[in-house]
């Protein structure tokens, strides 16, 4: 066993501590509230009916929508998914569900399948560089970058499909590169097989299956040949099983645009450029850290950009210059296919789409592989104590580093950059929590989500009432606070004027209000 063998042994076993430390300690926010109300059978339609229409409810009675019911069932889970988020296929949601009908439906237990499905990357991570390279070094050195990786790290601790997308993604692009090799009937079933389970996790599997068209036509280099029929074959068989689920999205289309309008909203070049250099960094380093000096704090960051975008810019043209057109197209295909076809939109057509940090997953990836490559490929090719080895240890120590140094600090974090819609739920549930009797209002603005999040922070002692905008309570007496948790100007100026108070704010951060508390005007 070489010494990069060992090294990514210690290394994977320490990435493995970081997945499993604090599950349950993180702040269960939005999106895996909605994961939870995907494994009651509940649909959102059925929370807006008995939960927001102005009766007063405790956060334990909120706690039905977060657990699973056993007479709605999975088909409870398929249907509520089909109807109100058909651009989240079933296959995560079923597994999940099942999931926390035999361990639990807690935060902790919740997330358990998804660091269960992180740790299977490793092994197709491993199958996809043999198949790619040829080299066991190279996977093992892969393996250790990611385990360490901060923005895997966080993908393997959240509720979500992210983890189980990240493992069909390599499934599937080891599967298409072993079918290339074998041209077996089995082999290309395999890849099919792959393939539609990709599909029925995320739908961006299809942009990854776009990149293998690409990547097998330009091997093929423009020919009709047995592999591209029998490529072209495979993927027709696993769209077809994917037709189903087709006809779900494009009969509730208005349900998708309606959850995914965020993505629409406009945004700047300069804000994507800046986004997706944020995300670029994640990859091995996701950290704040505060120094005394402001020039010293700048000169850190701008350090740490310049050394991970170096290295990721560097890695990928060294694998150009220095790889057949089977191995550099595969991994430009990777990175590229769904890198622009998220990108261009947002530029030529504006929104934010691209933004999103999940939605690249497959760059990601292909830019870890790339730098697995090049860095070992520095190491071996080299005598020993030349510069060029020298070089490469320093950077892979760095790289190293880095990313050991953001999980360490990741790990003592609850609420990270991912949970951007509900990262000041607990500050405010904190200040509702310190009075004797509150009643929180909250409507629709707010989010089913959001607030669903939020009542797993608050006292049994909390009464909450939520409304439908644009309708009004009525707020009996007797309360020793009442806050008001709403974006509606309209709401809030009329509860003042049927209670006869004035709306304060209650807790406020960069320069927004996010609770509200009513004051007596006596």
């Amino acid at each position: 066993m070489t010494e990069i063998q060992l090294g990514a042994i210690a290394i994977l076993a320490l990435g493995i501590f970081f997945r499993c430390t604090a599950l349950g300690q993180k702040l269960y926010w939005y999106d895996e509230a909605f994961t939870s109300l995907r494994i009651s059978g509940y649909s959102e339609a059925e929370v807006m009916q008995q939960a927001f229409n102005g009766k007063e409810i405790t956060p334990q009675e909120l706690q039905k929508f977060q657990h699973p019911n056993d007479q709605k069932g999975i088909w409870g889970t398929i249907r509520g998914l089909a109807q109100e988020e058909p651009q989240h296929p079933p296959l995560y949601y079923t597994l999940i569900r099942l999931w926390a009908q035999w361990v639990g439906s807690s935060a902790a237990a919740v997330r358990s399948l998804s660091v269960i499905f992180s740790l299977l990357v490793f092994p197709s991570l491993y199958w996809l560089c043999l198949e790619l390279f040829g080299s066991t070094d190279v996977a093992w050195l892969a393996i250790a970058l990611v385990a360490i990786s901060p923005l895997h790290v966080v993908f393997a601790q959240e509720a979500r499909q992210y983890s189980l997308w990240t493992v069909l993604i390599l499934v599937a692009n080891a599967a298409l590169l072993y079918a290339m090799r074998v041209d077996s009937f089995a082999s290309w079933a395999l890849y099919a097989v792959t393939l539609s389970l990709g599909l029925y996790t995320f739908l961006f599997s299809g942009l990854v299956a776009i990149g293998h068209s690409i990547y097998v036509i330009g091997v093929e280099q423009f020919r009709w040949t047995p592999i591209l029929e029998h490529y072209l074959l495979a993927s027709i068989v696993a769209l077809l099983t994917f037709v189903p689920w087709i006809w779900a999205v494009a009969t509730r289309h208005s349900s998708v645009q309606t959850t995914t309008a965020w993505a629409n909203r406009p945004s700047s070049w300069k804000a994507i450029a800046r986004v997706w250099a944020l995300n670029l960094r994640r990859i091995f380093f996701d950290a704040d850290f505060k120094l005394h000096s402001q020039f010293a704090y700048t000169a850190s960051i701008f350090g740490v950009y310049a050394f991970v975008l170096l290295l990721e810019i560097g890695a990928v043209y060294w694998l150009w210059q220095s790889t057949s057109i089977r191995v550099w197209l595969f991994v430009f295909t990777l990175i590229g296919t769904t890198a622009f076809t998220i990108l261009l939109p947002d530029l030529i057509w504006g929104g934010q789409r691209s933004t999103a940090t999940r939605y690249a997953i497959p760059c990601y990836l292909g830019i870890q592989i790339a730098v697995a490559y090049c860095l070992v490929n520095l190491l071996e090719s080299n005598a020993f104590g030349s510069w060029q080895q020298v070089l490469a240890l320093a950077v892979l120590a760095g790289a190293i580093a880095l990313s050991i140094l953001s999980c360490s600090i990741g790990a003592k974090t609850p609420i990270g950059w991912n949970k951007v819609i509900s990262y000041y739920n607990p500050p405010i549930a904190k200040i509702i929590n310190q009075s004797p009797r509150p009643l929180l209002i909250a409507n629709t603005s707010m989010g089913g989500g959001e607030i669903l999040s939020l009542s797993r922070l608050l006292n049994p002692n909390v009464t909450l009432q939520l409304t439908v905008e644009p309708n009004v309570p009525q707020i009996r007496a007797g309360f020793s606070d009442v806050f008001l948790m709403t974006y509606s100007q309209s709401l809030r100026s009329q509860l003042a004027a049927q209670q006869q108070a004035s709306v304060q704010p209650a807790y406020q951060e960069r320069g927004r209000t996010w609770l509200w508390r009513l004051t007596s005007k006596n």
